[in-house]
């Protein structure tokens, strides 16, 4: 029964993760914008090119943060800590724009595997026997997230909608307004994409330095999408470098989904991740004679 329990927390992550609806009035205190030289991983330059005096050349400073990437794989672990408590640890492991795979484990067996590609997404244990799968597409449908997407936003990074990592001519894609002083020499930006689903509505908000400073530059603080009666809200926490450039390695998410409260945190450890390594993924084995699950199904197990 405790394995059940646990897949069905674990499902609910991934539901979570890939149909955000979010919109929170939440305030959270804002950590100080990306400082390179606070860093231990690998030098990726991030040097400002100009000064940051307005929301527009601050999105270009955060979008050439970012770097190309191939593939990666990092330890991870997931914390649930509504409705019920519980806290898996695995391996996080993404090919770009081709595919998510995150396999979690309890006792040193995977309890549970989470996959997505350009076609569905799977949940599944094969130690239950039961499984949960449901087309990409409809997750797309409902929140204009793409895999790509998907992909940026475990990285905390900001993306352009359907067309993965964030690059400065992508300006024109988004509404771009400052949203105020937020801390002692902070402030913040919003980026509202200008076509998204009628189903749907999300920004993000970032935060940049008052005063340009040598090394530091503007970063993603949360994303926050809303459809329906569905809320989510992501946060992004501990910023490192590497060969992706700029990213986040702790993302908390916090949501109401069928009147429910949910609330994870997902935390990766950079200093273990290995880039670029040619990361091989493929689709769960799904056991024949396995019962699939219901998203209805999933729910109730809460």
């Amino acid at each position: 029964m405790k394995f059940r329990y646990i897949l069905s927390a674990v499902a609910l992550a991934a539901l979570v993760a890939l149909l955000p609806s979010c919109r929170s009035s939440k305030k959270t205190v804002a950590e100080a914008p990306y400082e390179q030289q606070a860093v231990q991983e690998q030098p990726v330059s991030a040097t400002p090119k100009t000064t940051p005096t307005s929301p527009a050349s601050d999105f270009e400073l955060m979008a050439g943060a970012y770097t190309p990437w191939t593939d990666v794989s990092v330890p991870v672990k997931i914390s649930l800590t509504k409705p019920n408590k519980i806290s898996l640890s695995g391996t996080l492991a993404m090919a770009y724009g081709k595919g998510i795979s995150i396999s979690l484990r309890m006792l040193f067996i995977e309890a549970a595997r989470i996959y997505a590609d350009t076609d569905s997404v799977i949940v599944s244990s094969s130690t239950l026997d039961i499984y949960y799968a449901e087309s990409l597409a409809k997750f797309t449908a409902a929140s204009g997230l793409t895999l790509s997407d998907l992909q940026s936003l475990l990285l905390g990074q900001a993306f352009a909608p359907g067309k993965g990592t964030l690059k400065a001519s992508d300006s024109k894609l988004f509404n771009i307004a400052d949203a105020g002083r937020i801390a002692d020499g902070i402030h913040a930006f919003t980026l509202t994409p200008k076509q998204l689903p009628k189903s749907a509505t999300w920004h993000f908000t970032a935060i940049a330095p008052e005063q340009a400073s040598p090394g530091v530059v503007p970063q993603l603080f949360s994303l926050d999408i809303a459809s329906g009666s569905n809320t989510v809200q992501c946060s992004f926490a501990e910023s490192v470098i590497n060969q992706a450039g700029v990213t986040a390695a702790k993302m908390q998410v916090e949501a109401t989904v069928k009147k429910r409260a949910v609330d994870l945190v997902i935390a990766t450890t950079p200093s273990k991740a290995v880039w670029n390594g040619g990361v091989n993924l493929s689709k769960p084995r799904i056991p024949s004679g396995a019962r699939k699950l219901t998203t209805e199904q999933l729910l109730k197990k809460l």
